[in-house]
């Protein structure tokens, strides 16, 4: 007779495995001798030319599989190294006609803007179009090619001793792909956290008239309304050749953390973001807590050599990847909310008494302050690194059949060393079957109305308060500040970013756990508080009516006109969140199941699944949303 244990002790252990990784990040204990994977390439070819440009391509998301589960495929890319390269792509594309994208070597974004639908059109590849970094010292601005990636362009400029007073947190990005989406950390002083802000100059290169060569190039500055609309584009105007941003001497931060009950919460944002430069916090509703990081400028002569190693950007080994999404998965399957809280508040803890990713000497973590200059105190990485030009056995990369590598350069070897060594990534690799899924959410609302925001969740979160508890799983509630932006398409003022993950299945339509809630969250932010949507996350059905939630859409649109007249740099995607003119269009994809997949807000039971028994139902306390709730009690 086998003897069952009780279902508690089955479901506990597994979920504590979720928040003892998370420590073990923390601790930075998987930093030693592995075998690094690095990241794909977003564009996989089946062959080249004699130019050594792709042919028949796809160009995917970084996990992969775009929100809509459907393939782009393209008929070249294009590798251009210099500017006469990148002018002669254009012109290539303008003279046939074709739609262009431009894509990024460190492509990071969860939306179609890089496809540039239709089997016939091109795909400019910026992966090797970063050559160039030049810093003029007497106006304190740095310029660089748009392919070159942020942390490279960080640490040159710190050698000349000055400074981005703001980047975004993860450094696997190019500067053209970073500001073309929106990319910010976190602080609402001065030109504020958005790194788009801090551009002063860009060279554009355009489609044109035939007696013009077929393209041109365009050299923006700031003041001009055509730079208003270019430092946040969406890659809709042109191919961005070089950006030129407004430096800072150098300067370091001083970072401290606090743990405090969430009572108050409402009242103490705007404040909190008036008294810190850098300040961010993270919120729990679940368990009621609140970690706020105090971070400040300091001068540079200041002691202290800290770095910051974001725990969810670190190399990973693939057992303790495969761990966690085994974990998460087992968590989808039951309901063990008990568990749940109790990895949160052992995470809270984790983050608090190790750091939170802030190392003292760049190599422990000793107590606060935490003091180290400002290049390496807010954007972080690593784990897109390769340190072998080989993959270890086991593991395809290649997404093709007939054995072709990619066109850009990926590897397709493997080693017998990799058996006995262990094998590093980021956790959400593609080239992982175990790799992690999710949906990022990050919805900007104005500061003004952050504090009824906070109150509305509050009432959501009394109703059933274990249910929150599964923000915890992916870093609870992830609250950044924003200035007023320049950028027609950026904030129409200060704001407060919410930004949460949700854990995503890899099977279609299947539901995720208490989702009617977090759709609900979603909703509040987007429609009764105004929200605006960050452009590189998101789900789909988060993009509708973006007129009145940026700063000046009609301007945008006025400045795309003359640009790119013939719309060769929008597709599909694009026209559906600009609209033509005045009038907005829906980007919502209605169809069954699709608020299953992000695809829409549910208007009918079909757009649910009353198959598995849920259904489209107003939300609780904020009664306009319509979420998919699960009612049936005999599937």
């Amino acid at each position: 007779m086998k003897l069952r244990h009780p279902p508690q002790v089955l479901l506990y252990t597994p979920l504590l495995v979720v928040g003892l990784l998370y420590q073990l990040i923390q601790l930075h204990l998987t930093t030693g001798t592995c075998i690094s994977l690095p990241l794909p390439s977003p564009i996989q070819c089946l062959r080249t030319d004699e130019n050594g440009d792709g042919l028949d391509c796809t160009v995917e998301s970084y996990q992969r599989v775009w929100q809509d589960r459907k393939l782009c495929r393209v008929a070249r890319a294009v590798y251009p190294r210099t500017e006469a390269q990148l002018i002669e792509a254009v012109a290539s594309a303008s003279r046939t006609g074709s739609r262009i994208k431009v894509v990024s070597g460190g492509s990071h974004s969860l939306n179609k803007l890089v496809c540039p639908g239709g089997e016939n059109n091109f795909l400019i590849s910026t992966r090797y179009y970063d050559s160039l970094i030049h810093i003029e010292l007497t106006s304190r601005t740095v310029t660089a090619h748009s392919g070159v990636m942020l942390r490279k362009l960080l640490d040159y400029v710190a050698e000349f001793n000055l400074s981005l007073p703001h980047t975004p947190y993860w450094q696997g990005v190019s500067v053209g792909g970073a500001i073309s989406t929106g990319s910010h950390g976190s602080g609402a002083w001065g030109r504020g956290s958005s790194l788009h802000d801090h551009v002063v100059g860009m060279r554009l290169v355009l489609p044109a008239l035939q007696q013009e060569g077929y393209a041109k190039v365009v050299e923006l500055t700031d003041g001009q309304e055509d730079l208003d609309a270019a430092r946040l584009s969406l890659g809709v105007l042109g191919v961005i050749s070089t950006v030129t941003f407004q430096l800072e001497p150098i300067f370091k931060r001083s970072v401290s953390l606090e743990l405090r009950d969430d009572e108050g919460l409402e009242d103490e944002i705007s404040e909190f973001a008036k008294a810190h430069e850098f300040s961010s916090l993270n919120w729990y509703p679940g368990t009621r807590k609140v970690l706020y990081k105090i971070e400040d400028r300091v001068d540079a002569t200041t002691e202290g050599e800290g770095t910051f190693r974001h725990a969810m950007v670190e190399k990973l080994s693939l057992e303790e990847i495969e761990n966690m999404r085994n974990s998460l998965e087992l968590m989808e399957r039951t309901e063990n909310e008990d568990g749940l809280c109790e990895m949160e508040g052992m995470t809270i803890r984790a983050r608090l008494e190790h750091g939170d990713g802030f190392l003292n000497d760049g190599l422990t973590f000793t107590g606060y302050p935490v003091v180290g200059y400002s290049h390496n105190m807010q954007t972080s990485g690593g784990c897109e690194e390769a340190s072998s030009p080989v993959t270890p056995t086991g593991i395809d990369l290649n997404i093709f059949s007939d054995g072709t590598s990619d066109c850009e350069g990926g590897m397709s070897n493997t080693i017998e060393s990799a058996t006995t060594n262990t094998v590093c990534t980021c956790f959400w690799n593609p080239d992982l079957n175990t790799s992690m899924l999710f949906h990022d959410v990050a919805i900007a609302v104005p500061i003004s109305r952050a504090k009824d925001a906070v109150l509305e969740i509050k009432k959501l979160r009394d109703l059933r308060q274990k249910t929150m508890c599964r923000l915890g799983v992916l870093g609870g509630l992830f609250m950044r500040f924003q200035a007023k932006s320049k950028a027609y398409l950026g904030e129409a003022d200060d704001s407060v970013t919410f930004e949460f993950c949700q854990y995503k299945k890899r099977e279609a339509n299947i539901p995720k756990l208490q989702q009617d809630f977090f759709e609900e969250i979603e909703q509040m932010l987007l429609v009764k508080f105004g929200g605006k949507p960050h452009w590189g996350k998101n789900r789909i059905l988060a993009f509708d009516d973006m007129h009145r939630r940026v700063r000046a859409m009609e301007k945008f649109l006025q400045v795309r006109e003359r640009l790119d007249p013939f719309r060769l740099f929008s597709n599909e995607w694009t026209d559906a969140i600009l609209g033509d003119g005045s009038i907005p269009r829906s980007a919502q994809i209605l169809q069954d199941h699709c608020a299953f997949e992000g695809l829409c807000i549910c208007r009918e039971d079909s757009h649910c699944h009353p198959g598995r028994g849920f259904f489209c139902r107003p939300g609780y306390v904020f009664n306009e949303a319509r979420v998919c709730r699960h009612e049936a009690s005999t599937v």
